[in-house]
Order: structure tokens, then C-alpha cells, then sequence
């Protein structure tokens, strides 16, 4: 083999070696490992059932990956006597840097939940289509009841 032959070789194992390794990169970058969200009420429950016999208190949202959407369903119920306004929050983000990707939306934004009434909610987890750092996260959800 001559040197030419040998250089082009080198040259050829040398731009397999960076490919699989950009490949790697982009690959590690944009994986989002599951999840546990811790779920917190004031002024009403939510529940996994409509019997009310398993209150919601963490979602574990799997395996996520950029471009998806995942939704979970709850029941709020409230149990006061007045009607209520309700709200969602999230706090607690780790990595910090993760809401930047993850969107929590639900379809109850400033509903007035009345007394002793039950409603059907769906949590909906966005992710960013493109992901960067955040192999892991964890936020907390905090539905707010306030009187109307």
C-alpha cells in the first residue's frame, strides 16, 4: 500500500470515527428520560377515577422525545360550598433549563368548578422539537381552587 493509499485510509477511518461520534451527540441531546411529576391541590382534589378512590398525586410521564405530546386525565372534584376559579402552575423544575422545552397545558384554565361537583381534566406534557441538555426532569403541578 503506498503512503497516498495509507493517507486515505487514515482519512476515511477518521471521518467514520467523527460521524458516529456527531451522531452520538445529536442523539444524547435529544433524549428526555422519564419522569415522575408530583401533582399538588388547594381547595380540590383530583383523582384518578371518577369513584374517587385513587387521588392523583404523581403523573410518571415514560419515556418522552422531542416533537411529542403525552396527555393525563384527572377528575377535579370540589368539595367546598362555594364556586371556584381554577388555575394551573408549575414550580420546581429540575433541570432547571428543562422548561424551557417541556410545556404542561390543561383544559381547565379558569373554569368555575361549583360545589360538590366533579370535572374530567386532561394535563397535556409538550416537548420542544428540538431538546438540548435535559436528559431528565421532574417539575412539580400545582392546581389552585380559588373562590369566585
Amino acid at each position: 500500500m503506498t503512503n497516498l493509499e495509507k493517507k486515505k485510509v487514515a482519512a476515511l477511518i477518521l471521518v467514520v470515527c467523527l460521524s458516529i461520534t456527531l451522531a452520538y451527540a445529536l442523539l444524547k441531546q435529544t433524549t428526555i428520560i422519564s419522569n415522575v411529576g408530583v401533582v399538588k391541590t388547594f381547595n380540590v382534589t383530583i383523582w384518578q377515577d371518577v369513584d374517587r378512590t385513587i387521588e392523583l398525586t404523581s403523573i410518571e410521564w415514560g419515556m418522552l422525545w422531542p416533537g411529542e405530546e403525552k396527555t393525563v386525565e384527572g377528575y377535579l372534584w370540589s368539595d367546598g360550598n362555594t364556586n371556584t376559579i381554577l388555575s394551573m402552575t408549575t414550580s420546581n423544575w429540575n433541570p432547571n433549563n428543562a422548561s424551557l422545552y417541556l410545556v404542561l397545558t390543561w383544559d381547565r384554565e379558569n373554569y368555575i368548578l361549583q360545589p360538590k361537583t366533579m370535572c374530567l381534566t386532561t394535563l397535556t406534557l409538550t416537548v420542544a422539537s428540538v431538546v438540548v441538555g435535559v436528559e431528565g426532569f421532574s417539575f412539580d403541578i400545582l392546581i389552585t381552587a380559588t373562590e369566585s
